[in-house]
């Protein structure tokens, strides 16, 4: 894997064209010097290099792929929005600025609205077992039902922890604490969450959440615990919620289709087989990192609460109609939401949405 490269070019001002240039410039050398079965594809995302999803789920994934086929698959990494902004990222992977890319449906709901689905709200689970519910949604429904269309092939899918309220001022103490807050959501459900609280919701990406709690723009952040300090929330941030369980986010990284088709069986199955082991090994980590989060942002003083029972019921109550509205809304454009929600919710039990 290739990071060195990628991250000198992408971190001088002035100089993306050139780093894009040189990119497609060291694929084609790389494909064309190796043996024909060789090949070296372009992974690009959002996240910083020590950002959790960057050491614990994409960059395990590449180096495993890199071991199963022998070197003859090899990767060139490029975070931090290197070749395109996080709601681009779909685009640059359909168009071939890069040929695997990270792709946060929450942030084109409007693309890839089934994926929406992982964002509702109380919901049971931890990141572990939401993760390989996700993973084989996509597997299942979910590939061939919104990401074909995309021209895109998905191959980790992965959630994070519950999310939480993230108040720049103080804790919720009533039922009416959100309403007319603004606070920011990822989009999709999370979004209607928000609304269904009395809230104003702000869809920004996680990038951009820092300036907008540090100025104002918003008063609070659906986030949960584990992603607060990489991207150092807690400097601005004053309480935080620990059992509100909003819903999650859904984390994918896609494929071009017509690259994934020149792929010979074997990278294929080393990529498959890569995903399903960085799959639990990422839930594990994120469920035992929001543990050691809570510890670290008690320590630094924030205020960390559990929601009182009847504040947390009201909330139940009135985002309760939120899974069928959009199941039904869905429907009614020919998405199969109604039957996405049924095998999310059966997932989560245990059994195989098969049966």
């Amino acid at each position: 894997m290739q990071v060195n490269i990628a991250n000198k070019l992408w971190s001088r001002k002035g100089q993306f064209a050139s780093a894009l240039v040189l990119g497609v410039g060291l694929t084609v050398a790389g494909a064309l010097g190796a043996s024909a079965q060789s090949v070296t594809l372009r992974v690009a995302d959002s996240f910083s290099e020590k950002h959790y999803v960057s050491t614990q789920l994409i960059t395990p994934w590449i180096a495993r792929v890199e071991e199963l086929t022998d070197g003859d698959v090899a990767f060139e990494y490029y975070p931090a929005e290197a070749l395109a902004k996080s709601k681009d990222l779909l685009d640059a992977g359909k168009n071939r600025i890069a040929d695997i890319v990270y792709v946060a449906p929450l942030y084109v709901s409007d693309r890839l609205p089934l994926s929406s689905v992982v964002a509702m709200p109380g919901v049971a689970g931890n990141a572990t077992q939401k993760s390989a519910a996700y993973q084989k949604l996509v597997d299942d429904l979910l590939a061939e039902a919104e990401f074909a269309p995309e021209g895109m092939v998905p191959l980790i899918a992965v959630t994070v922890a519950g999310y939480e309220f993230n108040l720049s001022g103080p804790r919720i103490e009533d039922t009416q604490s959100i309403a007319g807050k603004k606070m920011r959501s990822s989009g999709g459900l999370q979004e209607k969450t928000v609304e269904a609280l009395g809230g104003t919701a702000v869809q920004i990406a996680g990038p951009e959440v820092y300036a907008a709690l540090q100025r104002g723009t918003v008063d609070g952040s659906i986030t949960p615990l584990a992603s607060v300090q990489p991207y150092a929330f807690d400097e601005v941030l004053e309480s935080i919620t620990t059992n509100a369980d909003l819903g999650t986010f859904p984390i994918t990284y896609a494929i071009n289709a017509d690259v994934w088709d020149t792929l010979s069986d074997d990278a294929k199955a080393a990529m498959r087989t890569a995903s399903l082991e960085v799959n639990a090994s990422f839930g594990n980590f994120v469920d035992a990192r929001t543990v050691t989060a809570e510890e670290e942002l008690r320590e630094k003083g924030l205020d960390l609460y559990e929601l009182p029972e009847d504040i947390l019921a009201d909330f139940r109550a009135k985002s309760a109609p939120i899974a069928d509205e959009w199941a039904k809304n869905l429907d009614d454009r020919g998405f199969p939401a109604s039957q996405v929600l049924e095998a999310w919710k059966t997932l989560l039990n245990g059994e195989d949405s098969a049966s």
